[in-house]
């Protein structure tokens, strides 16, 4: 009887052991991945080191990058909780009716589309909660965040994008809670958040083929129409793709014939298209070491990157390429056009629905004999640095973010459109993800000088400028980053 007392004893204490490391502690701060933090005793106010408040200028100088994003957080679900499932798409999908009544706020540097609008209206009915998007312009956006933060009016979720990663990172974005966010649940799109995984923690969740996430791949537009004109065997360049014969030796045919007529060759929104399309890049990013490495610091003149960069010289030297024209190539002026993939989607306004749907899209060209890697720009959506309703962002996000909820297909202009997209957003397609955007940026983040790296490439010697003035930039900003990616807990 003793004995069968004391195992009771002992089993009782094991509860009690395991209830209290289970519980409501609020004495206890925890990091995203919900173990406490030990190094961490004070209050919550003081847990995170920002500018004083007192701060009223529209302009801040930028925060201490020395300042890591780390936020309490009191893990509601432990992992072992069935309610841990309830994000995974193979459940009924009514997740939605658990979702806290908390109002969000969201920073959004576009407007809205159609069925994103459609999207929040439906959540809102479905769950009461008030959803109130706050648009700035993309240029705007990180002065616009860090301003916000400063200030203590946090947006409750806020997107994310290679240009400004790390920079809002470390200044205005705490890691995404794993039990709040059911990090693990077969909804994530987690290769494409790897990308802004810093020591383990996620800054962003995005959902597969979620247009909100997977817009800024890019691809090339051209009207098959015209551009038979200009191509050897009156082959499309989608049809060049499917044969394998999609390179940057038939897309240069095509530009040189259309200059015969009087017609720019080739549009894009990014000159550095041509290095990322080859798989280059001026540096690179371990999401498991989390760090950055410079590639360019010993750079040959007949390296890829140079090769790259070359091919837009010489077709800009030869008046066949040109900065985004939009207008130019509606107009059929412009014969073939590389930007980012929104304007496959018809709710995007890049084109009119009629001129769209006779219109066709193709991967961007890359050197040949070589894989051609597709430039992309993926986005995610995080959470500001102080905001509370980190559980209504995770039920809001798995919601938005999520293709089952509004008709998908009808949002393209055509369906060669949506093969194009598809074929982009499959899981492994071969993507260059620019990460040199932000590096580059990260220092003077509040006034980015990326895009004019490209024009100054393109107006020198290659080599040279890459090998000196890139890689002066690029190094200093390495050097500060890695430091402060180590300090991220």
């Amino acid at each position: 009887m003793k004995f069968k007392f004391k195992i009771f004893l002992v089993f009782l204490l094991a509860f009690a052991i395991i209830l209290s490391a289970t519980g409501c502690d609020n004495s206890k701060v925890y990091t995203a991945d919900g173990t406490e933090n030990s190094n961490t005793t004070s209050s919550p106010s003081s847990t995170t080191s920002m500018p004083s408040t007192t701060t009223t200028t529209s302009t801040p100088s930028a925060p201490s990058t020395s300042s890591t994003p780390s936020t309490p957080y009191h893990p509601p679900h432990p992992p072992f909780s069935p309610y841990y499932e309830d994000f995974n798409t193979d459940k009924d999908n009514t997740f939605y009716k658990k979702a806290p009544k908390d109002n969000l706020k969201i920073l959004i540097w576009r407007d809205l589309r159609s069925s994103e609008k459609l999207l929040i209206e439906q959540y809102q009915k479905l769950t009461g909660v008030k959803v109130t998007p706050i648009v700035v312009p993309k240029v705007d956006y990180p002065k616009t965040l860090v301003t916000m933060v400063v200030n203590k009016n946090d947006p409750d979720i806020v997107m994310l994008d290679s240009s400004c990663f790390p920079s809002i990172v470390t200044r205005a974005l705490q890691p995404i809670p794993k039990y709040t966010f059911r990090i693990g649940s077969n909804c994530w799109n987690e290769e494409l958040m790897d990308n802004y995984k810093i020591n383990g923690l996620y800054f962003g969740v995005a959902e597969p083929k979620s247009w909100a996430c997977e817009e800024s791949n890019y691809v090339t537009y051209y009207s098959p129409e015209v551009v038979k004109k200009y191509s050897s065997g009156n082959k499309t360049p989608y049809e060049l793709y499917k044969e394998g014969n999609w390179n940057w030796e038939t897309q240069a045919e095509i530009i040189l014939n259309a200059k015969s007529d009087a017609k720019i060759g080739l549009s894009v929104q990014s000159p550095d298209i041509f290095m990322h399309s080859a798989g280059q890049d001026f540096v690179s990013y371990s999401s498991k070491q989390s760090q950055y490495t410079n590639l360019i610091e010993n750079i040959t003149s007949d390296s890829l990157i140079v090769g790259a960069w070359t091919q837009a010289v010489n077709l800009k030297r030869d008046g066949c390429l040109t900065d985004l024209d939009i207008e130019g190539f509606k107009q059929g002026n412009v014969v073939l056009m590389s930007a980012v993939a929104s304007g496959l989607n018809n709710e995007s306004g890049w084109f009119e629905s009629n001129f769209g749907k006779t219109l066709e899209a193709v991967p961007v060209a890359g050197p040949k004999g070589s894989t051609a890697y597709t430039p992309s720009n993926p986005i995610v959506w995080g959470v500001a640095k102080r905001a509370k309703n980190l559980e209504g962002a995770a039920f809001f996000l798995r919601y938005f973010l999520d293709n089952d909820f509004f008709d998908f297909s009808s949002t393209f202009h055509n369906n060669q459109f949506e093969a194009i997209y598809n074929i982009l957003t499959q899981k492994d397609a071969k993507k260059s993800v620019m990460c040199g955007w932000g590096v580059y940026d990260y220092i003077n983040f509040i006034e980015p000088q990326y895009k004019y790296l490209s024009n100054k490439i393109l107006s020198g010697n290659v080599s040279d400028f890459i090998k000196n003035e890139v890689n002066k930039t690029v190094s200093q900003s390495i050097t500060r980053i890695n430091k402060v990616l180590k300090k991220i807990k």
